[in-house]
């Protein structure tokens, strides 16, 4: 999973808009919170009495004009001074996220004036380019033979998911047909899962950063993918798994969108056999489903291996 992309993109984005990201939780209050209290986060008071509900702040440095080098990302070049807080959110017993929240000097700062439409075209000028992955045209990739399998939680808090149903309905329409598209790219849309990992689903498919509980093609994400690149094996279905204290005590299949797990009628709900992939033909187009513009940051790529 490529988390590196996200964090830098977060980072970047927070620092040329002046927005307090804060993820994992649907408290809007912990966002006003963390605006009331940006005056003493750089000043002489430091990071004392800084406090967001379910967030621990881990550091907060101020960092000097200049160019700054971030770990799996490029130099950024020519940053003006700022104040850098590094926390992190549990957004489940299984789930950790770190991010971080960069502010601009305050004395230029004041995001009651924040435009969305003028300010959010401001910064997608400034590091679009960098950190956005919102190019459907990914032709050469399926000519040189590439195939990508993505993945993602329909409880993320931190990134949409119909995000990255809109980007992979935008590949599709370049494709010409679902078919075409299916021959290279397949996504994979987890039932109670966050961000990339944990939830109250059955979210444990080699998505963990370890082997899923059966290491074959058929329950391991990565092995899947190797399947598919080496022997031409498409996966048209990953078994997913619900693991608590290092017993599986589910299993439902995760399908390739636009399919869906339905139940056959009959036999344990908690095993994945019981269940098949069909098409849902009940849901409207993504371009339907969010009003979120397309030339936004999508999520393609964030929770893709």
């Amino acid at each position: 999973m490529k988390k590196n992309a996200l964090h830098f993109g977060v980072r970047a984005l927070a620092l040329v808009l002046g927005i307090v990201f804060v993820v994992g939780r649907a408290d809007t209050n912990a966002t006003f919170r963390a605006n009331a209290l940006a005056p003493k986060i750089c000043g002489v008071a430091g990071h004392a009495g800084l406090k967001l509900d379910g967030v621990r702040v881990k550091s907060i440095t101020e960092r000097p004009a200049g160019n700054l080098t971030l770990s799996g990302a490029p130099m950024l070049t020519s940053l003006p001074a700022f104040c850098r807080v590094e926390a992190v959110v549990e957004t489940g017993s299984d789930s950790l996220i770190n991010f971080e929240v960069w502010l601009p000097a305050i004395s230029k700062w004041n995001w009651w004036s924040f435009d969305f439409d003028r300010d959010l075209a401001h910064a997608v000028g400034k590091v679009g380019g960098m950190i956005d992955q919102i190019n459907p045209n990914i032709r050469a990739f399926k000519a040189r033979g590439g195939k990508a399998i993505v993945y993602h939680g329909w409880q993320d808090p931190v990134s949409n998911p119909l995000d990255t149903i809109a980007y992979y309905d935008r590949v599709k329409t370049l494709q010409g047909s679902q078919q075409e598209t299916e021959k290279f790219f397949r996504l994979f849309l987890v039932p109670g899962m966050g961000h990339c990992s944990g939830g109250t689903g059955t979210t444990n498919f080699g998505n963990q950063g370890a082997q899923a509980p059966i290491g074959d093609a058929e329950h391991d994400l990565l092995a899947a993918l190797d399947n598919w690149v080496e022997k031409g094996v498409v996966p048209e279905k990953i078994i997913a798994s619900k693991v608590i204290n290092g017993v599986t005590v589910r299993t439902r299949p995760l399908c390739p969108y636009p399919r869906r797990a339905v139940y056959k009628g009959s036999g344990s709900t908690d095993d994945a056999a019981n269940f098949t992939c069909r098409a849902d033909s009940s849901r409207p187009p993504a371009s339907r489903r969010t009003t979120r513009r397309l030339n936004q940051p999508a999520s393609i790529g964030r929770d893709a291996l």
